[in-house]
């Protein structure tokens, strides 16, 4: 009797394990051999040299994060039907979750398989990696505290529907492609508004500011982040409360020249970065965007401490050979060499162009020419290194 019980028992758990394979097969249409091939072949149909290079770290990128994906949606499911850590509802949870990042996901590959050309190709790295973390899809506190899912099925299609066309605004803002984003912002926008699901809406707001900011029009953008703020926060939803006002403190400090008003708002994101989780890019990315202010306010020393905070913060959270990583090293060199510092400035434009020629593909342009030309002035302090410098830049472009 015993060796039957115990027999059925193993079968059970292994009939239950066995009803949470296949993940995978969600990726299909998503990131698949078939969308893999897509895209290789719409960065290679490009003018860009580094089109395959580029290819090359999105595909890593992607393989990373859809393997990250499967494993935690199986992880999600045996945590409930086989070793019953967690509940039903839980479960449910994160496989909304799951569910949400995935929609990202297949906005970006899809405008990279359809819509690449070579702005796209430029940002490509740099937008695979910075889709959303999928940590929160783990973290069972944030999602039992998250705002409910509609109940009526009406309302759950719409929010459904709406929740693609903002994946959708987010794939066209990262790939660079602002008009046709602002184009479409609005009614998106304003269709989120109406049907008054605070999640969807705040990222909704989020991304239209975002468009914005890449147009030229900071003081909608400001508006519209500060609007951002608000939904987000009726949303239970921290992390974005603290990534719309990040940007709205550069926009604000930066682009519309009110630095003191925006270091207060730095001061109490500074809280909510602390109780969103304390994510280390999260952090970075408000140290930074402070430095940028306090240099433009002329408070050189300050942003040189705000800047070296954020430095090791940004390898953590991204690697070595990433954009912002760069931008970071750029930055201390610009605001060493409002010191006088040559000598310092020099060295963090020379490890910034190093970045930016082993990873150019995830670099902007702006940014590799902004990087040569800087350390370029900075050796033109030393006459014998001028030819030099010049024959860099030169490479570098």
């Amino acid at each position: 009797a015993v060796t039957a019980v115990t027999g059925a028992l193993a079968l059970t758990s292994r009939q239950r394990a066995d009803a949470c394979t296949g993940a995978g097969s969600h990726l299909a249409g998503v990131w698949d051999d078939d969308v893999r091939a897509a895209v290789e072949g719409a960065f290679a149909a490009t003018s860009r040299p580094y089109a395959a290079d580029t290819f090359a770290r999105v595909a890593a990128a992607l393989d990373e994060r859809a393997a990250a994906w499967v494993a935690m949606r199986h992880d999600a499911c045996l945590a409930t039907r086989v070793r019953g850590e967690q509940s039903e509802h839980l479960m449910d949870l994160r496989m909304q979750c799951l569910d949400g990042r995935l929609g990202e996901m297949r906005a970006l590959t899809t405008l990279f398989a359809t819509r690449a050309d070579d702005r796209v190709v430029d940002r490509a790295t740099s937008a695979a990696l910075d889709l959303p973390s999928l940590a929160r899809c783990a973290d069972a506190d944030a999602l039992a505290a998250a705002y409910p899912p509609p109940e009526d099925p009406v309302a759950e299609a719409e929010v459904d529907g709406l929740r693609a066309r903002v994946d959708a605004l987010m794939a066209l803002e990262r790939g660079g492609k602002y008009a046709e984003g602002m184009a479409q912002a609005p009614a998106v926008t304003a269709d989120a508004a109406r049907i008054g699901w605070p999640p969807v809406h705040a990222q909704a707001l989020f991304w239209f500011a975002r468009l914005q900011t890449q147009s030229g029009d900071a003081a909608a953008s400001e508006a519209t982040f500060e609007r951002t703020m608000e939904v987000a926060a009726e949303a239970r939803d921290d992390a974005l409360l603290v990534r719309a006002g990040t940007q709205r403190v550069y926009v604000l400090g930066y682009e519309l020249g009110r630095p003191d008003q925006a270091l207060q708002l730095a001061a109490l994101l500074g809280i909510l970065v602390t109780r969103a989780g304390d994510d280390p890019a999260a952090r970075a990315s408000l140290l930074y965007r402070v430095g940028i202010v306090l240099r433009r306010k002329g408070a050189y020393a300050a942003a040189q401490d705000h800047f070296e905070l954020a430095l090791p913060l940004w390898i953590a959270a991204r690697g070595p050979n990433n954009a912002d990583v760069a931008n970071t090293h750029n930055e201390l060199g610009n605001v060493l060499l409002d010191q006088g510092r040559y000598d310092d400035a020099g060295a963090h434009y020379q490890q910034a162009l190093e970045i930016s020629e082993v990873a150019r593909a995830s670099l902007r342009d702006t940014i590799i020419r902004s990087v040569a030309s800087n350390r370029v002035l900075v050796l033109i302090d030393n006459c014998e290194h001028v030819a030099a410098a010049v024959g860099e830049l030169v490479r570098s472009l």
